[in-house]
């Protein structure tokens, strides 16, 4: 009389942890990509919701508000005193130091043009990295 097999071969055990791991080795860097895009996303969020508010008043030039991923959010102008008549101003987010290497103290700016009315986006960031719709 036959027995039945019962359990897993070492051999099989084998096959099923080097497939984990391939996945492992593949889902692992995915994951850290996307949890600093998120990251960026953030600072991108972040400058992109003054930007109605600074159409409407621009008239004080300093530092406007923090985020969880960013250390420091200013507004600049070509003009000291940030007129109306400016042909230009910005916002930039400055990324914090403790995050991975890649976007430590690295930059996010919107820029506005009064002659134009279109916000123009630049970064120091890493294209994969960035919103699409900073790119």
């Amino acid at each position: 009389m036959k027995t039945m097999q019962q359990g897993f071969t070492l051999i099989e055990l084998m096959i099923v942890i080097a497939i984990i791991g391939i996945l492992a080795a593949v889902a692992i860097p995915q994951y850290t990509d996307y949890i600093k895009k998120a990251q960026v996303t953030d600072a991108y969020t972040l400058a992109s919701g003054t930007k109605t508010n600074l159409v409407a008043d621009y008239s004080v030039e300093g530092i406007l508000f923090n985020g969880n991923h960013v250390s420091q959010m200013t507004m600049s102008s070509p003009n000291a005193n940030l007129a109306f008549n400016s042909t230009a101003f910005s916002v930039t987010a400055t990324m914090i130091t403790s995050l991975p290497v890649e976007l430590a103290s690295k930059t996010i700016t919107l820029t506005y043009s009064t002659v134009t009315g279109v916000w123009d986006c630049t970064t120091t960031i890493a294209d994969k990295f960035v919103p699409k719709n900073c790119r």
